[in-house]
């Protein structure tokens, strides 16, 4: 049976969530300020993004970056992919030193005024790790314990 969707996509509380899942979550939803920019001076974006980052995945910011570069292909954006974000990235210190030294560069270049330019997208080595992801940490504090038998202390 196909009854279509459970909900009127037209209904007012529909569109508001609608527009809070998408316009209010991210800068990429923000076409029409984009797009405003097009023709004349534009916001300069160094993007930093972590191929591990679960919550806020690479897709996002290559979203972003293809929609500015279709604008205009010398729009001021660049991106560095790394092992860095939220729980399953390592964050090694090392990497967030280069990515900090070269948002600071970028942070220059920029501060008097964006400017158009060829810019990149670079990547940082991401090895796999063998720590415990969310899913596991979570059931890992949500697993029943086993209990002790009666009498007995811990530690002995």
């Amino acid at each position: 049976m196909d009854a279509g969707d459970p909900y009127d996509p037209e209904d007012a509380t529909i569109r508001q969530i609608r527009r809070g899942l998408t316009e209010f979550r991210g800068s990429y939803y923000q076409n029409e300020g984009w797009a405003r920019q097009a023709s004349g001076r534009k916001v300069a974006i160094f993007g930093i993004q972590g191929w591990t980052d679960d919550l806020f995945e690479a897709v996002e910011v290559f979203r972003q970056y293809k929609y500015l570069k279709a604008l205009d292909p010398d729009w001021p954006v660049e991106l560095e992919l790394a092992d860095v974000g939220h729980p399953r990235a390592q964050n090694p210190a090392s990497t967030w030193r280069r990515l900090h030294d070269q948002a600071w560069q970028y942070l220059q270049s920029n501060i008097g005024g964006s400017h158009d330019q060829t810019t990149t997208v670079a990547s940082q080595p991401t090895t796999a790790s063998t720590t415990v992801t969310p899913t596991e940490m979570t059931m890992r504090r949500t697993a029943p314990r086993p209990k002790r038998p009666r009498g007995s202390q811990r530690g002995r």
